[in-house]
């Protein structure tokens, strides 16, 4: 899985060198692009940023990943992005009762990030209220899901 990938530029001690990193995301899509596989590399390179750390200010992901996202305005590389965030939640259990709360309290992690970020990174802060959104929607389900299971042991 890409989440436990060390991005480009990772130093022995955990820390990353970001010109490193951004000199590898050029290099990289340059590769790409001349191979005719732009898409489905911005795509992977999306999930491999989706383990990138969060930056100074406390929002994710990291001012670096940030300025990628609005210089590249690649749908494919955010799509990535996205995906490699939901597919890093594994298997999870809950209990039958508790409905959407888990959901709804990513949905407003990502609402905290985006305003974090919005004033600068308006590519990303969008990003990061699709998240929102979606987690919002998964929290809708999972009430479904919970209101169902009450009415049938009821």
């Amino acid at each position: 899985s890409w989440r436990y990938q060390p991005l480009p530029g990772t130093q022995d001690d955990g820390t990353i060198d970001w010109s490193v990193f951004k000199i590898w995301i050029g290099e990289a899509r340059e590769i790409l692009r001349k191979n005719r596989r732009l898409s489905m590399g911005d795509y992977s390179i999306g999930e491999l940023l989706s383990s990138a750390p969060a930056g100074d200010d406390g929002a994710w992901p990291h001012a670096a990943i940030r300025d990628v996202i609005d210089e590249l305005a690649s749908d494919d590389l955010e799509q990535g992005i996205c995906l490699g965030l939901l597919n890093s939640e594994g298997v999870t259990t809950r209990d039958p009762k508790e409905g959407g709360a888990r959901e709804r309290t990513t949905a407003e992690k990502f609402q905290a990030w985006a305003e974090i970020v919005s004033g600068q990174w308006g590519r990303t802060a969008a990003m990061l209220r699709r998240l929102r959104d979606s987690y919002r929607g998964r929290a809708g389900d999972e009430d479904r899901r919970t209101d169902l299971r009450s009415e049938l042991l009821d």
